[in-house]
């Protein structure tokens, strides 16, 4: 029997909602913590220059997440200097990229209100 979409999609983010958490109680570096600060402010930063355009706010959230890849490759390049799993660095990163998005979105959306 196939889910109904609604259930599926809760699912999905209760399955984030819990890997988040479980991330949430690492402890992260310093150097960590400081290349995940940059890449927010690079994708803030660029979600603000795009939020002009006519595009859906799913896409220019999509697009400033895409156009700091560099900042989290620091990120990442960080995570592998302190030894950390690749499980452990693929999980964070991963739910780090989805919450960042779907908050960039909303921060697009909230922007253009005020306009």
């Amino acid at each position: 029997m196939k889910r109904p979409p609604f259930i599926a999609k809760l699912a999905s983010s209760l399955a984030i909602f819990v890997s988040a958490a479980a991330l949430a109680q690492t402890n992260f570096s310093p150097a960590i913590l400081e290349k995940v600060d940059a890449w927010k402010a690079c994708v803030e930063a660029a979600a603000k220059r795009y939020a002009a355009s006519s595009e859906p706010s799913e896409s220019v959230a999509r697009l400033a997440v895409l156009s700091c890849k560099p900042d989290l490759r620091a990120l990442g390049n960080q995570m592998n200097v302190e030894n950390l799993s690749m499980a452990l660095q693929n999980g964070f990163i991963e739910s780090l990229e989805k919450g960042v998005f779907e908050k960039t979105a909303v921060q697009v959306i909230e922007q253009r209100i005020r306009k």
